[in-house]
């Protein structure tokens, strides 16, 4: 894990030299889970936080740093995909240093976040409900990434999805009964039952 995150570090100072004319600021660049992410958040593939969140104390002096997450599960797509994240959020980060509201509360992405991409040359789509939110790499950028001086073999390692067996539920037969005089019906767990009609006073027959 320690070699995956140096090499994404060197990543993110190339690709900010190369596209973003090295004015993003240095982030701090994480690895979660999405396993108590809400469901309607487990497709998102990262994130980067909209204001700083990390304080940190060098000779006394504090520096404050935005967060570029990646979720751990998603580390599966390989180098290519982990770096069509990354350049992602590094849009979203290059937006937020200018001020410029590319993403509603609920992350729906719109135009802002398109015109970002397309000056690096990352295709952006649109979505239902989240908007301009579906990159992929473009020819160019990945001749890009794949000339990056990183160790492409750090980025094969991923955490492994854990498949919930479904609990089966055990549900007991239900017997039903009629009466043939008045067509009366009723039900019950119990099977065999000798049923009178309180109107009839005729013995119910047990439907098969």
């Amino acid at each position: 894990m320690n070699k995956l995150i140096t090499n994404l570090y060197s990543a993110y100072n190339q690709l900010n030299k190369q596209l973003f004319n090295n004015e993003l600021p240095n982030p701090i660049i994480t690895i979660q889970s999405n396993e108590y992410l809400p469901k309607s958040k487990k497709t998102v593939t990262g994130w980067c936080t909209t204001s700083p969140v990390w304080e940190q104390n060098i000779n006394d002096k504090k520096d404050y740093k935005y967060e570029i997450n990646l979720i751990a599960e998603y580390l599966n797509r390989g180098y290519e995909g982990t770096m069509e994240t990354l350049l992602h959020e590094m849009c979203h980060l290059h937006n937020i240093c200018n001020h410029i509201e590319d993403c509603s509360s609920r992350g729906k992405h719109n135009e802002h976040f398109k015109e970002e991409c397309d000056r690096i040359n990352l295709l952006c789509e649109k979505v239902p409900r989240h908007g301009w939110a579906k990159t992929t790499l473009s020819p160019h950028l990945t001749e890009v990434i794949n000339n990056l001086e990183v160790d492409k073999e750090a980025f094969k390692i991923h955490r492994i999805v854990e498949v919930k067996e479904k609990k089966t539920r055990n549900v007991a037969p239900t017997h039903k009964y009629k009466c043939n005089s008045c067509g009366h019906e009723i039900s019950s767990k119990e099977d065999g039952l000798i049923v009178i009609c309180k109107d009839c006073n005729k013995e119910y027959t047990q439907i098969k």
